[in-house]
């Protein structure tokens, strides 16, 4: 679980219109490593900064993460491409939302620092979230306490006499 707080502006790039991998443009042609020339798609990738209350962490999500986080269609995704303008609306409304996820951290090669990619992007149920970290912390406590149990008994039973004050 973590808080968006930073959004920076879509970035859109080429799919093959078949597959839906990259494809990359060469003499004026769109080549998909599986289907050679192709028709192209267009696919978003926003990048925000989320904070988990321990640290910051640069999160890009793509296509269907970046949908459902900002809760746009792929059309009305496709629509913000040509209207840049557009997107500063939805900044202002994910900035400060608390979001739950789930994903893989990786290196970006082109910044040379650690990123999270989401694979599952939801809003929390705050009281499921709260009732695990309760449940978290009362075994915590728990395992505490046996423990200082097993000390006890390691070290004997001190009467009060024993102790020097």
């Amino acid at each position: 679980m973590a808080t968006i707080v930073q959004v920076f502006d879509p970035k859109f790039y080429e799919v093959c219109g078949i597959c839906g991998m990259r494809a990359r443009e060469s003499d004026g042609k769109y080549i998909c490593n599986q289907h050679g020339e192709t028709q192209v798609n267009y696919a978003i990738a926003l990048t925000t900064i989320l904070d988990d209350g321990t640290s910051t962490i640069r999160t890009t999500f793509f296509r269907n993460q970046a949908m459902r986080l900002i809760k746009k269609s792929q059309e009305e995704i496709l629509a913000l491409k040509e209207m840049p303008g557009a997107f500063s609306e939805i900044k202002d409304n994910i900035i400060g939302k608390t979001i739950l996820l789930s994903g893989r951290v990786k290196k970006n090669q082109a910044l040379n620092n650690i990123e999270f990619v989401p694979v599952t992007v939801n809003e929390p149920d705050i009281v499921k979230e709260l009732e695990k970290i309760q449940k978290n912390m009362d075994k915590k406590i728990t395992s505490t306490e046996t423990n200082n149990d097993d000390n006890n008994d390691e070290l004997g039973n001190v009467s009060e006499e024993d102790m020097v004050y």
